[in-house]
């Protein structure tokens, strides 16, 4: 990426589409780029990382409902 030359508002558009379902392939070819370019700027996206509670609850239920079991 040394050598490329896009706007600071393109590159912002092409990873805010990836939001929307659509391919990289739809994407680069509606914002004029390669797809590497597009899967490039996917790369540099910071996902917040959720972690599991340390304890699950698991509530189960048995019942009959006309004269199923459940």
């Amino acid at each position: 990426m040394k050598y490329q030359r896009m706007t600071t508002l393109l590159k912002q558009f092409i990873i805010s589409q990836f939001a929307q379902v659509k391919s990289a392939s739809a994407i680069a070819r509606d914002t004029n780029v390669s797809v590497t370019t597009a899967l490039r700027l996917f790369d540099h996206v910071a996902y917040i990382s959720t972690q599991l509670p340390e304890v699950l609850s698991i509530d189960e239920f048995k019942g009959n409902a006309d004269g199923e079991e459940f």
